[in-house]
């Protein structure tokens, strides 16, 4: 069974910008919203195509900017992708370094739209004249930075460094929003901590940032100590002195408490996410590796009662136990009884306890007091009822009320009840050898008997041969 898998950056980007992209291809006449049709090689070539940048990139890391041939770029594909054919790999070059127009809007002071548009940074990849060669442009290296920002962990203590140069060389309209986009890239990773602690199927993030636990935690603790001295540098009396001058001059109407504040707020967030991802890796290095299977429940009720023996019992009766509602005495089970949901690795997690447990089902062949209630009715009805039904068929409703029974103390008409499933009880002996046919018509019955209503199918009930 193949593992759960985390999507690749490049893909998340990719189904970010989705919808702008249909978007900017749509028109306002079409009815509804753009979608265009995927074409079932799409996963492909798109796989192709980013593997051939992430090649280009690791190429350029070695040698440095300059061209690649693309004999080679194919021996890099194959070497991980074995099935890749050269006329695919062309085609998607071919495509990745082709210019588009894009058209875009920026607002200006006049509160209106002034319309652009660009070819020149929409190709990923440039050729050389030969069409031999290519090698990467900037707009390719751009789209993978991007992409390495959300594997961003181990780096993210370096824009809290920025707040240290902000404070001194006088840039404070730089230090709230560069607090406000700290803050909120740390609360992302608090979230997606969460999510990992409450979701154990996603194994390989876990793995990941187990891996790099003792980076993480230095990352957050350098973080924090940037921060406190930068809160230091903040409130100390040179900065104040620079801070007002700066004021005088910018006109600006921001105090430095407002920059105080942001500080204090961006250091309690830091530590909050330093708890939390220590209680992550408490969680996950305890959590033990679990397989998502199904199971068939009534496969595994036949195959119990099948192969039925005194432990098999016995595990029935405390699975059983766990799942359906507490307290609930039942004597024949039925699917309804199941609650709506049941997470299943709680209760394999659950220590074995020493209680016993309820006995829910009769597993002896002894027939128990409610079976032979019922058998000891028909005895002493079934000529009645034979007799009752010889001029011709009649419904179970008109049987209930207006059938002569010989009732015991204890008893009422709503013992006949059983006859639904088990006509066979009630089947002739002696001078009554013919059979008796329960025959389902889909209409239902409402009565009153004994202080009790009785909702329920409404058979037609016959003597057959």
């Amino acid at each position: 069974m193949s593992m759960p898998f985390s999507l690749p950056p490049a893909v998340s980007l990719l189904a970010a910008t989705s919808r702008l992209i249909d978007l900017h291809q749509s028109r306002r006449e079409d009815s509804g919203a753009y979608s265009p049709i995927v074409p079932d090689g799409a996963g492909r070539n798109l796989g192709i195509a980013l593997l051939t940048l992430e090649i280009l990139r690791e190429i350029e890391m070695e040698r440095g900017f300059g061209f690649v041939t693309v004999e080679e770029l194919h021996l890099h594909i194959n070497e991980q992708v074995a099935d890749v054919l050269r006329e695919e790999l062309d085609f998607i070059l071919e495509l990745i370094a082709h210019e588009r127009e894009i058209r875009f809007a920026v607002p200006n002071n006049a509160r209106q739209f002034e319309y652009r548009s660009t070819r020149q940074t929409t190709n990923l990849i440039l050729f050389a004249d030969s069409h031999a060669q290519i090698k990467m442009t900037e707009n390719g290296r751009l789209f993978l930075r991007i992409c390495d920002e959300e594997r961003a962990w181990l780096y993210n203590d370096a824009d809290t460094t920025k707040l240290i140069t902000a404070l001194r060389y006088g840039k404070f309209y730089d230090l709230p929003p560069l607090c406000r986009s700290i803050s909120l890239e740390l609360a992302s990773k608090s979230a997606m901590l969460t999510d990992l602690i409450e979701l154990p199927t996603r194994k390989e993030q876990c793995d990941t940032l187990i891996a790099d636990g003792k980076g993480i935690g230095e990352m957050l603790q350098n973080a924090k100590e940037t921060v406190q001295e930068a809160m230091k540098i903040a409130f100390d009396v040179r900065t104040y002195d620079l801070f007002e001058e700066w004021r005088e001059k910018e006109k600006a109407e921001i105090g430095l408490g407002n920059i105080q504040a942001e500080l204090e707020v961006l250091l309690k967030i830091i530590e909050s996410v330093s708890r939390r991802f220590i209680d992550f890796l408490s969680i996950a290095q305890q959590r033990r590796d679990v397989e998502v299977t199904s199971y068939k429940f009534l496969e595994i009720a036949d195959h119990l009662v099948a192969a039925c023996d005194a432990q098999s019992a016995d595990q029935l009766e405390k699975f059983m136990a766990s799942i359906i509602f507490p307290h609930f005495s039942i004597q024949w089970f039925h699917p309804s009884i199941l609650p709506g949901e049941i997470d299943f690795y709680e209760l394999m997690d659950r220590a074995n306890g020493n209680e016993p447990a309820p006995n829910i089902f009769n597993f002896t062949n002894k027939k128990d007091v409610v079976i032979k209630r019922f058998y000891a009715f028909v005895e002493r009805n079934r000529e009645r009822l034979y007799a009752r039904l010889e001029s011709g068929p009649l419904p179970f409703s008109e049987l209930l009320v207006s059938m002569d029974f010989e009732l015991h103390p204890g008893e009422s008409p709503l013992d006949f009840i059983g006859i639904y499933t088990t006509p066979e009880a009630v089947d002739g002996a002696g001078a009554w050898g013919a059979k008796l046919i329960v025959g389902f018509t889909g209409r239902e019955t409402t009565q009153n008997i004994d202080k009790a209503v009785v909702i329920a199918s409404d058979p037609l009930i016959f003597i057959g041969e």
